[in-house]
């Protein structure tokens, strides 16, 4: 079964910041977050970055200290044509810095298994 804006399965995917769809731009009265130039670079580029085998497990491992990462090779999406897809099951450190009151009513786990699924276009 396939998550999609419209699923009624989870909630998360209905509604952007600011009560927009997920998919939609913000308006040019919203100022960025953040901005930054990129010298010598363009979106081909960028692409071939992101498709390299190392990228995305050396990001997971470094930025979220992600272990026992496995990925399957990008393929062309069946659902969307001009999409190419990755599984990535790893497994994280759960934060155990939640509130003493939480930790005694829930079993916190140090760590969790992952599974994510990548888009690319």
């Amino acid at each position: 079964r396939t998550l999609s804006v419209d699923s009624r399965l989870s909630c998360v995917f209905a509604e952007a910041p600011e009560g927009r769809q997920p998919f939609q731009a913000p308006s040019d009265k919203v100022a960025p977050v953040g901005k930054e130039r990129l010298q010598d670079i363009d979106v081909p580029k960028i692409a071939a970055l992101l498709r390299d085998d190392g990228y995305l497990p050396r990001c997971l491992r470094d930025a979220k200290e992600a272990r026992d990462i496995a990925m399957t090779p990008w393929s062309d999406s069946r659902q969307a044509p001009g999409v190419q897809v990755r599984k990535t099951t790893f497994i994280l450190p759960v934060p155990q810095d939640f509130p003493r009151a939480v930790t005694r009513l829930v079993n916190l786990p140090s760590e969790t298994r992952v599974t994510a699924m990548f888009r690319m276009q």
